[in-house]
């Protein structure tokens, strides 16, 4: 069936493997960003904890 569409068993394939790539593509930059985001989230959560604990310290010095 798609092989009609694309006009043969080789077209066929290539667009196949071209739909397939685009897709992983853009599947790792969705990763990328989301991990990157979570870092960044973690990075401050991070910081907040740090800086917390250090005025902490120092109210009790």
């Amino acid at each position: 069936m798609l092989e009609k569409k694309y006009g043969g068993s080789l077209r066929c394939r290539r667009a196949a493997t071209r739909i397939q790539r685009a897709y992983r593509q853009y599947k790792l930059q969705q990763n990328f960003r989301h991990l990157c985001a979570t870092m960044k989230t973690n990075k401050r959560l991070s910081c907040t904890f740090v800086d917390t604990n250090n005025t902490y310290n120092h109210k009790n010095q």
